[in-house]
Formats: C-alpha cells, sequence, structure tokens
C-alpha cells in the first residue's frame, strides 16, 4: 500500500468520493496511486511537464497496480479534457503561488473542483481567486517536520465577498484550525515584526512597505 506524507494526504483528503481527478505536477504519482487503492476514485490523470517525473509515476502505479486507471499525461498546466468537467477534481501542489496562479490563468474559465497547496505565497494564490470568481470552499493545514503546509479547494462560483483577512489568512482556517492555526498565526506574527524592524533600520525608510506590513500585522494579531 502507499503511504502519504501528512501534507500529501491532506491534500488527498480534499478528493471527493468518486470524483475523477488530475494530479498536476504529479512527480512521483503518489496521491494518484493512494487514491486508487484505498477506492476514492475510479481513475484519473497523473501530468507532468517533464518526462523524468512521469517515469517515477509510472514505476509507482506499476508497484501498486493502478496503471490501468491512472492515464500519464505530458503536458504543461492543467490537461484540457478535465477543465470543464465539474465532477473532476483538480489537484495543484508543491509549486509557488505565483505558479499555481499562472497555470490557473492559463487555462481559463474552470468548472472542475480546485484542490490547491501553495509552497509559498498563499495570498496571492486567495486573491487571484477570489479576484477570478472562484469560491475558497474549505482550507487547512498540516505540520510535517517544522513545516506548515495550507491546503485549499475551490471552485467557480457566482460573486463572492471577501476582506483583507480573508485573502491574507483566509476565514476557513480561522473557523476551523486548532493548534495549527495558533502556529500559523505566531509565525507570521514573527515574520512581520521582524520585516518592519528590518524597514524601520534601513537607511532609507519605505513608508509605504512598513505600513502594509503593520496593517498585516494588525489582522494576524
Amino acid at each position: 500500500m502507499t503511504s502519504l506524507s501528512p501534507r500529501l494526504k491532506l491534500i488527498a483528503s480534499f478528493v471527493r468520493n468518486g470524483a475523477f481527478f488530475a494530479d498536476v505536477g504529479t512527480d512521483h504519482a503518489y496521491i494518484p496511486a493512494w487514491l486508487i487503492e484505498n477506492g476514492i476514485s475510479e481513475g484519473g490523470i497523473a501530468s507532468d511537464v517533464r518526462q523524468g517525473p512521469l517515469e517515477n509515476a509510472q514505476k509507482t502505479l506499476l508497484r501498486c497496480g493502478a496503471q490501468k486507471k491512472v492515464k500519464l499525461l505530458l503536458c504543461d498546466g492543467i490537461p484540457k479534457e478535465c477543465i470543464k468537467n465539474a465532477k473532476t477534481d483538480i489537484i495543484i501542489a508543491g509549486m509557488g503561488g505565483e505558479l499555481i496562479c499562472h497555470i490557473l490563468k492559463d487555462a481559463g474559465d474552470i468548472k472542475a473542483r480546485l484542490i490547491l497547496q501553495p509552497m509559498r505565497d498563499a495570498p496571492l494564490v486567495r486573491a487571484f481567486l477570489y479576484e477570478n470568481g472562484y469560491d475558497i470552499t474549505d482550507e487547512a493545514l498540516t505540520l510535517e517536520g517544522e513545516k506548515l503546509y495550507d491546503v485549499m479547494t475551490a471552485q467557480k462560483s457566482e460573486s463572492v465577498p471577501y476582506s483583507d483577512t480573508d485573502v491574507l489568512i483566509g476565514c476557513h482556517l480561522i473557523n476551523n484550525d486548532g493548534a495549527n492555526f495558533e502556529l500559523y498565526l505566531g509565525r507570521n506574527i514573527t515574520v512581520l515584526t521582524k520585516t518592519i524592524n528590518g524597514l524601520e533600520r534601513a537607511a532609507l525608510r519605505d513608508e509605504a512597505a512598513i505600513s502594509e506590513c503593520r496593517k498585516k500585522l494588525g489582522l494576524f494579531s
């Protein structure tokens, strides 16, 4: 049986029972293998922009006997056949927030449900989703070693009202995540405090940057 790290397990937990999936940037296809082995999904696509990761993915799928249920696809971005299918869960994980936004922008109007795990710049991803007509339907944190990982789900919606707090922190994290959320708050407060102190000691003070950091610190506090 395929075993998943806490980060991958949280991502996989958001896939709907019976959903077709597309794992974009699959690397070793651990999530696709786990979904098939545990009966969560009957099939899906594992895609990557490079051949090497797809060869690793093939080895994983062969090892667990899932090779006939997961299509390996060499492509850049989201497989076109998945974009308009509302019954598909599209996983984009293990990338920076800027790259995730770029992939989503290139795909256009996505009807499929999104499962996103940015390695950094989660607020950038939240802002992109809200500004482009997506509703962030859930979000959670998991701790793996010393690192916190953020996973969110989103779906195309009508008009979704949102605030600066929703973008910077995440409304679902505020409501749902206990100990991990406290750690998340504390780490962001520490980073912002150090940034403000550094900006205030700079020879050329950037008052706009200081003001923006203080605003963010107020939201986290």
